[in-house]
């Protein structure tokens, strides 16, 4: 803005120092005129501008920015590492581990107790003497065919049609082998079972070895072995059923 100049000036009066001056604070007038700007005086000094806006430092600006970049580095590289490592365990866990193989302890040897029984075996000597016609559960043939099943080692079996020894004829026949021990075993089997204990009381008053289950009776030597006796009983009790 440039002054009128048909605006009348002050004429210039120059400031005189004041004595002592030299020893004190720069002191102003009570009023300040700025020459061009008619009319607008300032009390006192005049003022201070101010300072000029500073330029953002680069630094400044570039330590947050790489802080930023740096937190977001830490927080994908986390997030990859746990990826990696959840798949892993996931891989770990489903994969079948090898089993060694273990041979199975070997058990005792038992006697088989067997629930069915074969209705065909090779008997040698004559055909069995023929018997009136009547209704026996079980015949001596299938009894001895479970002994068979059940592993019970036998010598040749016939058939034993020399029944003079008691008062009843098994009416389900009778079978005599000779045991591994040496020991003849019959099996004979009645219509009834008072049939077999009659019979069988009879034999052993003989001194033969007896044994009687339901309607079957089993005969034998008496040099028969304890455990092989059983193990004729056992399978017997399960054929002879009631």
């Amino acid at each position: 803005m440039y002054p009128d100049p048909n605006t009348p000036r002050r004429p210039y009066q120059p400031v005189e120092p004041m004595q002592g001056a030299e020893d004190s604070e720069q002191t102003w007038p009570a009023s300040y005129n700025n020459p061009y700007e008619p009319n607008t005086p300032y009390p006192g000094a005049p003022p201070v501008p101010p300072p000029p806006p500073q330029a953002p430092k680069p630094g400044r600006t570039i330590v947050p920015l790489a802080l930023v970049i740096a937190a977001l580095l830490i927080l994908i590289g986390g997030a990859l590492l746990y990826v990696v490592v959840r798949a892993t365990t996931q891989t770990t866990s489903t994969s079948p581990s090898p089993t060694s193989q273990i041979a199975p302890t070997p058990r005792p040897t038992q006697p088989i107790i067997v629930t069915t029984v074969v209705t065909t075996v090779i008997v040698n000597g004559s055909q069995p003497q023929s018997t009136p016609l009547v209704q026996v559960p079980y015949t001596a043939q299938s009894i001895y065919n479970a002994f068979n099943q059940a592993g019970i080692r036998m010598g040749t079996a016939s058939w034993d049609n020399n029944w003079k020894c008691c008062t009843y004829y098994p009416e389900g026949n009778a079978i005599v082998w000779r045991d591994p021990s040496g020991a003849n075993v019959d099996i004979a089997t009645f219509v009834s079972p008072g049939e077999a204990n009659k019979d069988g009381s009879q034999l052993a008053a003989q001194g033969f070895g007896t044994y009687t289950h339901n309607n079957c009776l089993l005969s034998f030597d008496a040099t028969l072995p304890s455990q092989a006796e059983e193990n004729y009983i056992q399978v017997m009790n399960v054929v002879c059923r009631g």
